[in-house]
C-alpha cells in the first residue's frame, strides 16, 4: 500500500507540472493511480485536501507578484489605448474557453458572499482570501499552526471554535457550488461564442465536481446515521429494564414481600434475585456464617422474624424464603385484575416447584460432606 506521505509528494509534483485552468481531483488521482499502480478510489477526500492545501501554500505565496504584474499591465494598457482595450476584453473570454479546473468560477453560498464581498469566485482565489483573512488576524493555534482559531466571521462559516486546516477547506465545500444554467455546464452573456467543445469540457468538470462533493455528502450523511444508530442503542437498555416489569417474566421478575420481610428489606416489592443479594448481604456484614461450618446461618434477632429458629442451613434459607415471596398481583391489559386464589395456587405451585429443588439441594449438600 502507498504511504501518504508518497501521495503526497507525487501530486505536488504533478500539480507543479500541470495547467491548473484545466486539472481537477479526478485527473490527479488518475495519474497517481497510474503512476503507484494502486486503485485510489477510497483516497478522494484525501486528494482533494491535499491539493486545497497545495493551492493555499503554492498559490498564495505566488500571489503578491501577480497582483504587481498585473497592476504594470493595467498602467500599461491606459497608455496604450482602444486596441489594447479590446484584448483586455478578449483574454477573459480566452481563459473561460478553456474551462473547468480549479480555477474554474463559482457561486457562494450567502455566508460566504457576505464573508469575501462577493457571490462568484474561484476556489482558489476563496482560499487565498481565506487565508490572507487568517494570517492578517492571527487566527493560527501558537502550539499547533495548522489548527485555526474561528473568529466571530469565521464562526459564521463554519459554526465552530476552532477548526483544522484540512477540515476547513472540506467545510468550505459546502459553501461553495457550481455556476450552472440548469444543464449542468458554466455559461453567461459574456462567453455566447463559447465552441461546443469547450461547453462539453465545462459539463464534464463540473460532474465531476458535483461526484466529489456528492461523495463527502454521503459520508457526512453515514456518519449522521451511525451517530444515531449508536444513540438508539444507548437509549435501549433503559426500555429494555422497563420490560421486565411489564411483561413479569425470568428472575428478576418484581415479586410481593410478606410483611415480616418488607420490614426486613424496607420496600414492599422485590425481584427475589435483589432480596437474596440483600440478605447475603445482611448476613456477611453481621458476620453471621458459622465459623465451623460456612453453610450454616446463625440467626440474630433480624433473621428470626424471617426464620423462627436460632440457625438455619443455607438451603433450607433459600426454601424458607418462598414463603415471603408472593406473585405480584396486577391489572392485566384487559382490565381484569388478578384473583388473589390464582395468586395463591400459583404460589403452591411455586412451593411444589421448590420441595424439588430442595430435593437437588440435599443432593448437593451430602455430596459436599462427602467431600469434606
Amino acid at each position: 500500500m502507498v504511504s501518504d506521505s508518497d501521495l503526497v509528494t507525487q501530486l505536488r509534483e504533478i500539480l507543479r507540472s500541470s495547467d491548473l485552468e484545466t486539472t481537477t481531483p479526478a485527473s490527479v488521482r488518475r495519474q497517481l493511480e497510474v503512476y503507484f499502480g494502486v486503485e485510489l478510489t477510497d483516497k478522494k477526500a484525501f486528494v482533494r485536501e491535499q491539493i486545497d492545501a497545495f493551492l493555499e501554500s503554492d498559490a498564495l505565496l505566488e500571489s503578491k507578484p501577480e497582483q504587481e504584474e498585473e497592476d504594470c499591465n493595467g498602467d500599461q494598457n491606459d497608455e496604450e489605448g482602444s486596441e489594447n482595450d479590446d484584448d483586455k476584453t478578449e483574454l477573459p473570454v480566452k481563459a473561460k474557453k478553456r474551462g473547468g479546473g480549479f480555477n474554474k468560477i463559482c457561486q457562494l453560498s450567502p455566508q460566504l458572499e457576505k464573508f469575501l464581498g462577493t457571490s462568484q469566485l474561484a476556489r482558489t482565489e476563496v482560499v487565498k482570501k481565506m487565508w490572507a483573512y487568517i494570517r492578517e488576524h492571527d487566527l493560527q493555534d501558537p502550539t499547533n499552526r495548522r489548527n485555526i482559531l474561528c473568529d466571530e466571521s469565521l464562526h459564521s462559516l463554519f459554526r465552530v471554535k476552532t477548526i483544522n486546516m484540512f477540515q476547513m477547506n472540506k467545510a468550505l465545500a459546502k459553501h461553495i457550488w457550481a455556476l450552472n444554467d440548469g444543464d449542468g455546464c458554466f455559461k453567461n452573456v459574456k462567453e455566447e461564442d463559447v465552441d461546443e467543445t469547450s461547453g462539453e469540457r465545462d459539463e464534464k468538470d463540473v460532474k465531476i465536481e458535483e461526484a466529489l462533493e456528492n461523495n463527502e455528502e454521503e459520508s457526512r450523511e453515514e456518519e449522521d446515521r451511525s451517530v444515531r444508530k449508536r444513540k438508539r442503542k444507548k437509549r435501549k437498555p433503559a426500555k429494555s429494564e422497563e420490560k421486565p416489569k411489564k411483561k413479569g417474566g425470568g428472575f428478576t421478575k418484581v415479586c410481593s414481600l410478606s410483611p415480616e420481610l418488607q420490614a426486613f428489606t424496607g420496600t414492599p416489592q422485590l425481584a427475589r434475585t435483589e432480596v437474596v443479594k440483600m440478605l447475603w448481604k445482611y448476613i456477611k456484614e453481621n458476620n453471621l456464617q458459622d465459623p465451623s461450618d460456612k453453610r450454616t446461618i446463625i440467626c440474630d434477632e433480624s433473621l428470626r422474624s424471617l426464620f423462627p429458629v436460632e440457625s438455619i442451613n443455607m438451603f433450607q434459607m433459600n426454601k424458607q424464603l418462598a414463603k415471603h415471596i408472593w406473585p405480584l398481583v396486577q391489572e392485566d391489559e384487559a382490565g381484569t385484575t388478578n384473583d388473589p386464589e390464582k395468586g395463591k395456587q400459583k404460589m403452591k405451585m411455586e412451593t411444589d416447584e421448590d420441595n424439588d429443588e430442595s430435593n437437588e439441594e440435599k443432593a448437593t449438600s451430602s455430596r459436599i460432606k462427602t467431600e469434606e
